[in-house]
């Protein structure tokens, strides 16, 4: 808008320049003390026709981009999120986190930060022959400068959505032919083994089973899921009540 000390601060402020900006701000800083120049219209400010410079910087081709990068960062996340239950429960009769929408719910929120970041390395794959050499002519390919620091946050967030996927394939209630383990806090697991059960309550009204174990533990289940997992491994007689108090 012809604000071109403003302009001149804000490329001052990027830690990474591409070589179109460097030349701008190489430019800016030729300015005399107080000088002013008219902004050039918008049309001579964007190049159009052949040369495919306007698609090429278009929010459709990053945006295009961020979502490629962020659908195959899904269904990664998603994988490794039953991999990691798996390995993580693989003796295990049950286990919450299979049956629940925490894992794919986790992997999307996980592929959308890293979906943005890989835009920035893949978008340029999207263009036509045409507009990848108008971006190399113009100078708007990435400095390596830029390239380490695209690299470098797409290794984070991966880095970060794997462990953050980890934790959500291990949260939840985990029974074993042992006992119970439950993860639904992220630091800290709690094993309740059958060994410790003190009692075993069935409440008619609501079809559940409250098992009780020493030190005022209690687990609560439905019913299908005691029958199925709990009770066998259980030799302490089921009491029934009509509700509990």
């Amino acid at each position: 808008n012809g604000d071109y000390v403003r302009a001149a601060k804000r490329l001052e402020a990027y830690d990474s320049k591409c070589d179109y900006e460097l030349r701008i701000h190489r430019f800016l800083q030729t300015l005399g003390t107080g000088a002013n120049y008219t902004a050039a219209p918008p049309a001579a400010n964007t190049y159009t026709g052949t040369n495919g410079i306007r698609s090429a910087r278009s929010h459709s081709v990053r945006l295009t981009a961020t979502v490629i990068g962020a659908a195959c960062s899904f269904a990664g996340y998603t994988l490794l999120g039953y991999l990691a239950h798996f390995t993580i429960y693989w003796r295990a009769l049950y286990a919450s986190s299979l049956y629940g929408i925490w894992i794919p719910v986790t992997a999307a929120l996980c592929a959308i930060p890293t979906g943005y970041a890989l835009s920035r390395l893949i978008w340029q794959r999207l263009l036509s022959p045409g507009e990848k050499a108008a971006v190399h002519e113009a100078g708007m390919n990435a400095s390596p400068i830029e390239l380490r620091a695209h690299k470098s946050a797409v290794h984070t967030s991966i880095i970060l959505g794997i462990v953050i996927m980890c934790f959500a394939a291990k949260s939840g209630i985990a029974i074993y032919e042992s006992g119970i383990v439950d993860n639904t806090s992220v630091f800290e697991s709690e094993s309740l083994p059958y060994s410790d059960t003190s009692a075993v309550i069935y409440e008619r009204d609501t079809d559940l089973y409250h098992i009780h174990f020493d030190g005022n533990r209690t687990f609560t289940c439905s019913s299908r899921m005691a029958k199925e997992y709990i009770l066998d491994h259980i030799n302490t007689e089921v009491k029934e009540i009509d509700k509990m108090e």
